[in-house]
């Protein structure tokens, strides 16, 4: 993956270093089996996310033994000092899920240049969804200011998708309707420093089917009109 790509689908970005790893493996069948691993990160500095200097933050991560390469492995920075660029599973918990989201430490000022770039983290965009289970997207804006700025307003208010025409949805394989996506021109305050996030519960309002497959996209401009606030 991409530096660029990493920024846009990381969650927590922090300074840490990893110890008090453990392994377990867990007995899939007679022909697999997947090998788990945690540890904890000692926070240096919080480059983005929830955490502060001095939090201890456990991560996790895993690998099909039946899989030689590529592998997940974070035993060799034990110790040391990265740049982690992490996910939360479905379960809540903060994962790696390659090798590639431990970065050097010198690629910060680039990724502190990205996230001004690229504001917008998109979660839950396309998959399968099993019957019965909920479909859910998170749209979230990262305000890496150190000041307050309105931006166009997404969300999502009894039962509809309230919508600024600076951004656009698609999904695939079926349709929204239409009476449930209102246009606006609404704006809305994000603090500086922090997120604001929306939660569209897809499946409630499109007329999905029992299960399959969906893919959903919002198309905004990258860095969106903004006004700071003093």
């Amino acid at each position: 993956m991409q530096l660029e790509d990493l920024v846009r689908e990381s969650e927590v970005m922090v300074i840490a270093d990893l110890s008090e790893i453990k392994n377990w493996d867990e007995t899939i069948n007679d022909y697999e089996v997947i090998q788990h691993a945690s540890g904890i990160l000692s926070v240096r500095r919080a480059i983005w996310g929830k955490y502060k200097s001095g939090d201890r933050i456990t991560l996790y991560w895993s690998n099909n033994s039946s899989i030689s390469c590529p592998r997940n492995e974070h035993h060799d920075t034990k110790g040391k000092n990265y740049i982690w660029m992490l996910r939360y599973d479905d379960d809540g918990k903060l994962i790696t899920g390659t090798n590639q989201r431990v970065r050097q430490l010198d690629e910060e000022s680039q990724i502190d240049s990205l996230l001004k770039e690229h504001p917008f983290f998109m979660k839950g965009l396309s998959g399968y969804y099993p019957e019965n289970s909920s479909v859910e997207i998170f749209f979230t804006y990262r305000n890496v200011f150190e000041h307050d700025v309105t931006i166009p307003l997404i969300a999502f208010k009894n039962g509809s998708i309230h919508l600024h025409p600076t951004y656009k949805l698609e999904l695939a394989w079926n349709q929204l309707p239409q009476d449930k996506i209102i246009s606006t021109q609404d704006s809305v305050l994000v603090p500086a420093r922090t997120e604001y996030t929306v939660t569209i519960p897809i499946r409630d309002i499109s007329g999905f089917e029992k299960r399959g497959y969906y893919r959903f996209r919002i198309l905004t401009e990258e860095r969106p009109e903004v006004q700071q606030r003093k």
